[in-house]
């Protein structure tokens, strides 16, 4: 009734899955892994043991190679289930009426959240419902694992279950965040297209500007307590209106990159990172550690292998570093550079390293006077 498991999937769709394999030019094995990424995942186990296959999604994929299609298609992935349940319009809608913490909605991207039994399986009124039990009851979130159990509870870890629900709950606060920008749409999309265009020529100061465009339009409750997931949410959803194979939070052997794509013949990969209260008179932490903040985040690209990830598909990979000040809620300094070359810009909203630079101007002087002297 609820979905297959991996077993009945492999048993019961073994000619299905052959065929769509042979179409789409892969492996039996590859499609698995890609049919399980998409549409595997669902727990409504109070064990959190079973994980299910959503059936409408299944189906739908292997019915272009169904004996009554037509010839010749090859099976797509796609949020089927998720587009028939009408779970996105009625998320956007409940959104749109209430004062929601985007960074909570943002970081179940990247982050499981703890759930207890009562608050997935309580009824409540429509007026009165919390976001968490919302997601969990409109098939966003599932059951992931047991986090701690009593004889009254249990409580659960909770997540987004496959990325067939992952691409739409994407639509959803990206089209929510588009309905919120103060911009004229053919303002949007001009500035869009200048962000692929300066993409395309790597040119990253003009991609900063494009993007600070974009950041400074939109109203103050949706960077209510901002956190990076937030500003990554932000700015991968632009770049994913420019650009191809844009992923977030690519794992790796060792760590995980910010945001990765691929862009004419470049292909990028981000690293953000975020800091908070700035002001010319921040004593909390001095302009050479937030230097060396960006250099950090060079050095965490490189020692963690994000430019050699396999979607790349052997193109150039530039590197770029973003550092994001909070409290002027916008990119203020960027670093880009590759296996060849290094450059990186200071953006006019914000002087961030000018102590720094002016400080390393007087020991460099003083170097070279007492050089003179000796």
């Amino acid at each position: 009734m609820l979905g297959f498991t991996h077993e009945e999937l492999i048993n019961n769709y073994a000619p299905y899955i052959k065929e769509a394999a042979k179409r789409r030019g892969e492996s039996e094995a590859e499609l698995l892994v890609q049919l399980k990424n998409y549409y595997d995942g669902f727990c409504f186990d109070a064990n959190a043991q079973v994980k299910l296959y959503s059936p409408w999604d299944i189906n739908q994929f292997f019915d272009s190679i169904a004996p009554d299609a037509e010839p010749g298609q090859i099976p797509e992935f796609k949020p089927f289930w998720m587009d028939s349940s009408n779970a996105a319009d009625a998320l956007k809608e409940f959104l749109s009426k209430r004062q929601i913490d985007f960074n909570e909605l943002c970081s179940l991207k990247y982050h499981d959240i703890e759930l207890d039994s009562d608050e997935l399986t309580t009824p409540v009124d429509f007026a009165q419902v919390k976001i968490l039990p919302l997601l969990a009851e409109s098939g966003y979130l599932t059951i992931k694992g047991i986090v701690s159990q009593t004889d009254e509870s249990v409580r659960y870890r909770c997540g987004l279950p496959n990325t067939a629900v992952l691409k739409k709950f994407d639509y959803v606060l990206k089209t929510h965040i588009q309905d919120k920008i103060k911009l004229k749409p053919a303002k949007v999309s001009a500035v869009k297209a200048a962000l692929g265009k300066a993409l395309e020529q790597g040119n990253i100061s003009q991609v900063c500007k494009n993007l600070n465009e974009l950041l400074c339009e939109l109203p103050y409750d949706i960077y209510l307590n901002a956190n990076e997931a937030l500003y990554r949410t932000l700015i991968a959803n632009w770049i994913r209106d420019v650009a191809s194979n844009v992923r977030e939070e690519t794992f790796n052997y060792k760590g995980r990159s910010d945001i990765e794509l691929v862009k004419g013949n470049n292909a990028y990969v981000f690293e953000l990172k975020l800091i908070h209260n700035i002001t010319e008179n921040d004593a909390k932490r001095s302009y050479q550690s937030k230097y060396r903040l960006i250099k950090a985040a060079a050095q965490q690209i490189s020692n963690n292998g994000y430019a050699v990830n396999p979607h790349t598909d052997g193109l150039p990979v530039t590197a770029v570093v973003l550092v994001i000040s909070n409290k002027r809620r916008c990119i203020a300094a960027w670093l880009k550079f590759d296996a060849h070359s290094a450059s990186c810009g200071r953006l006019s909203t914000i002087n961030l390293f000018n102590k720094y630079n002016a400080a390393q101007a007087q020991i460099n002087s003083a170097n070279q006077t007492a050089n003179s002297v000796v």
